[in-house]
């Protein structure tokens, strides 16, 4: 019998020897799971659900790491790090003043998907729909309306969710995230009682 050929594309994970925690590569969820070939953080589901080309490399993942920390003022970060160089060369604040951003790894999954929810939020309203998954296992599919949205948040049956992310604010597991409603997958009916794709 052949092996699969894409086996070799796996993620293989391989548990740290020490007890540190690291934020996972992908769902930056903490994990003490790295990815053999590359020495980064990749925790057990996202290795289940990535491909091995879909990795980065340990300077890309340290220096989106660094940048993020960096942006969310993390306080318990190590002491050295605002003389961290990016592989612009910069350091976080020489790139803030030169109106520099650091993109994540273009040819990531997370970063499309990160790009796509993001683009998607910046147009959502009041009455629009979107789908979400609840219940403690995400078990319970739902469709919801948008009651509120506000500068930072978007609000529908008395939850609110992050209007930078999509995520439920009171339980950030990705599992939990907004998700678009499309012609596709639902039809909704409008106030006239007539079908319509949303």
């Amino acid at each position: 019998m052949t092996d699969h050929p894409m086996r070799d594309a796996v993620i293989r994970i391989v548990k740290r020897s020490d007890d540190g925690h690291d934020h996972c590569c992908f769902c930056r969820t903490e994990t003490n799971m790295l990815s053999a070939s590359q020495d980064v953080p990749c925790c057990n589901d996202c290795s289940a659900d990535h491909l091995e080309p879909q990795i980065p490399t340990r300077q890309q993942w340290l220096d989106e790491e660094m940048w993020l920390r960096f942006q969310s003022s993390e306080k318990d970060q190590p002491p050295l790090k605002p003389n961290y160089i990016f592989r612009t060369g910069k350091t976080y604040s020489e790139m803030i003043r030169a109106g520099e951003t650091l993109p994540p790894y273009r040819n990531s999954l997370r970063w499309k998907t990160e790009q796509f929810y993001l683009e998607w939020l910046t147009g959502l309203k009041v009455g629009d729909h979107f789908f979400v998954l609840s219940g403690y296992n995400g078990e319970n599919p739902e469709i919801l309306k948008i009651e509120k949205v506000t500068k930072n948040q978007i609000v529908a049956k008395k939850k609110k969710w992050s209007r930078s992310t999509g995520l439920l604010i009171a339980n950030p597991n990705p599992l939990y995230r907004m998700q678009e409603v499309t012609a596709q997958n639902i039809k909704l009916k409008n106030s006239s009682g007539s079908s319509r794709a949303t």
